[in-house]
């Protein structure tokens, strides 16, 4: 295959090919620079246009219901833990409305969780920008546990700040 030509939309590059066998492959760009012949690029740094994108994103407003946790881990790694409630409102069939509250657990690492240590406190309305981490156990009747946790990656409490 051949590249003719290439084209950076946002922050992929669609490489078009000379062949009519539909080899037209899109690549993220990921702080590197295209400068190698383009027969060479491994297989896992390009994906074809008809593939789907993971995503594992999510986005949570609400407020703290404790203090945060800071930790220092054996490596010296900072890490904060705390828990955001989240509230949805409904309406039944019969126009009641119904609160639906979520308890979400959240950890942040490095500077970040030295900034939430400092500015989060039990009751303060956050917004946290994260990915979703599964952590799976046995507990101590051999049952299969799972939890859901918010791995921080950029938390915004500026509205907390008294």
């Amino acid at each position: 295959m051949n590249i003719v030509a290439h084209l950076k939309v946002g922050r992929h590059v669609a490489l078009l090919s000379d062949d009519q066998t539909d080899q037209n492959i899109i690549m993220p760009v990921v702080h590197f620079r295209i400068e190698a012949d383009f027969n060479t690029i491994p297989y896992f740094m390009y994906r074809r246009i008809s593939e789907m994108n993971n995503l594992n994103s999510i986005l949570v407003e609400g407020n703290l219901t404790h203090d945060p946790d800071m930790k220092v881990t054996q490596t010296g790694a900072s890490v904060c833990n705390f828990s955001v409630a989240t509230n949805r409102y409904y309406r039944n069939k019969e126009k009641e409305v119904i609160q639906e509250t979520l308890f979400l657990s959240v950890e942040s690492w490095g500077n970040l969780a030295e900034t939430c240590g400092v500015y989060l406190a039990k009751g303060k309305k956050v917004r946290v920008v994260g990915r979703l981490k599964q952590s799976r156990w046995k507990n101590e009747e051999g049952e299969e546990k799972e939890k859901y946790i918010v791995v921080a990656e950029h938390v915004d409490f500026s509205a907390s700040k008294e």
